[in-house]
């Protein structure tokens, strides 16, 4: 059977593909994976429950008779195991990343959205107050079997990093949450660090209040507005001093990323950004999402103040430092 054959008959078979709120077997799972595993040779996409559309509607009972059938498709689509094993063994890091991606797209569609009370429920009662660690544990915990809008370990580990270099004594979240990453990142900051977290929807920073309390941090400021109206305001919450002047020297933001361009000229123009320095760093859980080329065209175009200091999967840093800053420690060094 060769590439040309092996497309047709995986492009005449996606009519299995279950949309979001279908029930799914074990076998149309196997069928996705197999799927997957293919479309590495032949160059199919891999559906997504956001973008994944049909020409025809599968209704409750229309989708049934397809679930009943899906074992006949799977058997026969035998011949097509052969493909799989060459798939497999030339392109086996290719074959294994399509796999991931299709359990994942699976469990998406299986699990459903996040919800921001019982993840605070979940991490409320199964942390011990007090003890930050714990909190950010119970978090992973929860986020191993329910929707998750944290950060998780992994880009919780590589944060940590920027903060212990970073050493800052001022940092803004944009984007608070349930509080995993203002817990993750308050445990680091010295006993005279501040951290200013916004967020958007006010149950959400109730709820992400509480945890910040419960992890044992009492001075963090919660401030709940879309962060356009809240950006010129922080101001208020600061007092100028001569490391910082009256700016952040570390910028989370896990908020929407449509927003990040914007936000991050007007922390500029507010000079709401440490003029000898700030670490911006921005979160992205869709890799192909426009606002990151866009950030990354601000810094091509811009290079006098910003470039990308770090960068791995989800998550990349910019570091900001005014241009008479440089010039004047360049001075000091002669």
């Amino acid at each position: 059977m060769n590439k040309a054959s092996i497309k047709q008959h995986i492009q005449a078979s996606t009519s299995w593909i279950p949309t979001k709120g279908q029930v799914v077997d074990f076998s149309t799972l196997l069928l996705y994976l197999q799927y997957c595993s293919v479309q590495a040779v032949t160059g199919a996409s891999v559906p997504d429950r956001h973008t994944h559309t049909h020409t025809h509607t599968h209704t409750a009972a229309g989708f049934a008779p397809a679930i009943m059938n899906s074992w006949v498709v799977a058997v026969t689509s035998v011949p097509l195991l052969p493909a799989v094993v060459v798939a497999f063994t030339h392109h086996s890091h290719t074959v294994a990343k399509r796999c991931c991606d299709g359990v994942a797209w699976m469990l998406r569609l299986l699990r459903g959205n996040v919800c921001p009370r019982s993840t605070h429920a979940f991490v409320f009662s199964q942390c011990t107050h007090g003890k930050a660690e714990s909190v950010l544990e119970a978090f992973d915990l929860y986020a191993d079997t329910h929707p998750s809008a944290s950060i998780g370990p992994r880009m919780g580990e590589a944060l940590d990093e920027v903060v212990r270099r970073v050493r800052p004594t001022r940092v803004l979240e944009l984007g608070t949450h349930c509080g995993y990453s203002a817990v993750s990142l308050l445990r680091l900051l010295p006993p005279a660090g501040r951290l200013i977290t916004v967020e958007q929807d006010p149950q959400v920073a109730d709820l992400g209040e509480e945890i910040i309390l419960v992890a044992g941090f009492k001075h963090a400021h919660v401030l709940t507005g879309k962060s356009c109206e809240v950006i010129p305001q922080l101001h208020s919450y600061l007092e100028p001093t001569q490391e910082t002047g009256g700016g952040f020297d570390l910028v989370l933001m896990d908020h929407d990323p449509s927003l990040y361009l914007l936000d991050l000229l007007a922390l500029e123009r507010e000079e709401l950004l440490c003029p000898s320095g700030c670490s911006v760093v921005v979160i992205f859980r869709n890799h192909r999402d426009k606002s990151l080329e866009e950030l990354k065209e601000l810094v091509r175009n811009r290079q006098d103040c910003y470039r990308i200091k770090s960068q791995l999967d989800g998550m990349m840093e910019i570091f900001f430092e005014m241009q008479s800053t440089k010039a004047g420690s360049s001075n000091m060094t002669h």
